[in-house]
């Protein structure tokens, strides 16, 4: 009669335990270097994503414009309907409104920045809307200055929107050409107003 080891079973179960284990690692040690190596490829991916949208030729300009938009930069056509939508939204107001307007420049400013500009703008939101002044602005002609390109991507620029106003100041009425200028800077896919003036008051 053959005699039995005692514990031989628990040390069957424990070496199988210890393959699987050992299999166990060498999945996670390939599954992490799979993982470091889509992670390289994600960030080089996303430094050189762009992205193309061509819009229909009634909407803007002339000729079907094409925006560019990346990770460091757009191109002219994007600075272009960005600063006439910020123009149109701030240049058309009344009395009433012209602080729900203002906030605009403050969403679209760094905290940083509309902390040094925060007094200027509520000084000239409190003139207008002290003076009683209503505007409508209708634009004309819209210019790109001050361009910091690279590779063909803009990271900052100004742009300048002329056209017509018609500003009521009381009960007295006026029509004047003059134009509004702002200052655009592309920070990591977003864009972001560091400054806006105007000659129009």
């Amino acid at each position: 009669m053959s005699e039995k080891i005692k514990g031989k079973e628990f040390i069957s179960i424990i070496d199988k335990d210890k393959v699987v284990v050992k299999y166990l690692w060498r999945i996670v040690v390939m599954l992490s270097v799979a993982i470091v190596i889509l992670s390289f490829a994600f960030i080089s991916i996303r430094e050189t994503t762009q992205v193309k949208v061509e819009l229909p030729a009634t909407f803007i300009y002339k000729n079907a414009p094409v925006v560019v938009a990346g990770i460091h930069g757009a191109n002219k056509v994007y600075y272009k309907l960005w600063g006439e939508y910020i123009v149109k939204q701030l240049a058309n107001f009344s009395y009433e409104n012209i602080e729900q307007k203002a906030k605009l420049i403050e969403e679209m400013m760094r905290p940083a920045r509309f902390v040094k500009k925060e007094k200027e703008i509520n000084g000239f939101v409190k003139n207008l809307s002290t003076n009683l002044m209503k505007q409508k602005y209708i634009p004309s002609d819209i210019n790109i200055t001050n361009i910091d390109e690279s590779k063909g991507i803009i990271r900052s620029a100004t742009v300048f929107v002329n056209g017509l106003a018609y500003q009521s100041i009381g009960r007295k009425n006026s029509k004047k050409e003059c134009k509004y200028n702002v200052v655009l800077h592309y920070i990591k896919g977003v864009l972001y107003v560091e400054d806006f003036g105007t000659d129009c008051f």
